[in-house]
């Protein structure tokens, strides 16, 4: 029986070290990474996989999958998760924005 597994996509860190003061020596750079997930077994609905020492299940009608069945499928739902991240922390700088401008106006008013 051939291994079969479900794949995720994630974004990793690593930093660009120290320089010879020991402070950090530019910005760190990030990656991203294909993680294959091993199938225990399946059901009628779906798939257990092994994640993080534990089973997890995958939902086969799920919009939103942990992990999908190609590496293809996996790159597609990172996109959708980063453009989505992006927006709601765009969201939240604007208001954070909006909060400081407010906050300094009523600085200025005393």
């Amino acid at each position: 029986m051939k291994a079969e597994f479900r794949y995720r996509y994630v974004e990793t860190m690593r930093s660009s070290g120290l320089d010879e003061s020991g402070l950090i020596a530019g910005s760190p750079d990030v990656r991203i990474d294909v993680e294959a997930y091993p199938v225990l077994r399946r059901t009628p609905k779906g798939v257990w996989i092994r994640y993080a020492l534990q089973e997890k299940f995958i939902l086969d009608t799920a919009k939103k999958k942990f992990a999908h069945s190609t590496p293809e499928l996996a790159l597609e739902s990172f996109i959708a998760r980063k453009t989505r991240q992006i927006k709601l922390l765009e969201s939240q700088m604007s208001k954070a924005r909006r909060a400081l401008q407010l906050a300094e106006d009523l600085w200025n008013e005393r």
